[in-house]
């Protein structure tokens, strides 16, 4: 399952909650490990600053 397929799946899987930051929540996670995962695969883990 791609990171696109596993947000849709939240969000569709959400559709009664009517907050927003309570129905994105597990997408943002989602998209965290995807982020990590790009940096990862770039080499660039600690390469940047805060």
């Amino acid at each position: 399952m791609t990171d696109v397929q596993k947000v849709r799946e939240v969000l569709v899987n959400n559709l009664d909650e009517s907050d927003p930051k309570k129905n994105l929540t597990s997408a943002k996670q989602i998209m965290k490990e995807v982020a990590k995962k790009k940096i990862l695969m770039c080499g660039s883990e600690g390469k940047g600053r805060l």
